[in-house]
């Protein structure tokens, strides 16, 4: 087996090894995060609740605490909007690409392409700022819950807000 390849399968498994955990929070009413497989898992007494790309289990998770609820579900919809937008904004980019190369080619000046391309661009960007701004409510909803708990509430109880 050659260096280089002996290099990368030992840099592989060190990279594997990174996104591992063996941290078992206690049990407790209280949402806890840990990471397993590279991603955020929550745990709250001893169940195990997938965050996942959309949320996953977020809103169960934080249930009956309906302002938590709220967050999380912010957090599910701001998310996959983002995503959906920043999937779309592939069409005007590569058309305008296409486009703007096909006209330069041509000598014209490459003005639909260009703002296809661009527009495309503002797009994909407002995607990824969708999906950025989502986050912070998934917070809210673990630590709104967990500030629930905290104040006495049984966390199978149900709101009364």
């Amino acid at each position: 087996m050659s260096r280089k390849i002996l290099f990368f399968l030992t840099l592989l498994a060190f990279t594997a090894q990174a996104c591992m955990t063996t941290y078992e929070p206690r049990s407790s009413p209280r949402l806890v995060t840990v990471m397993e497989g590279g991603s955020p898992v929550l745990v709250k007494n001893g169940k195990r609740y997938s965050v996942a790309l959309f949320g996953g289990e977020l809103e169960d998770a934080v249930a009956p605490h309906a302002r938590a609820m709220d967050h999380a579900a912010a957090f599910r919809m701001q998310t996959m909007a983002g995503f959906v937008i920043g999937v779309a904004s592939s069409v005007p980019i590569g058309l305008g690409a296409g486009m703007y190369g096909n006209e330069v080619a041509q000598r014209h000046d490459g003005t639909l392409g260009l703002a296809l391309l661009t527009g495309g661009i503002v797009t994909y960007l407002l995607g990824i700022g969708l999906i950025a701004s989502a986050q912070p409510h998934m917070h809210d909803a673990i630590n709104t819950y967990n500030d629930w708990v905290d104040s006495g509430m049984p966390a199978d109880a149900t709101l009364t807000e």
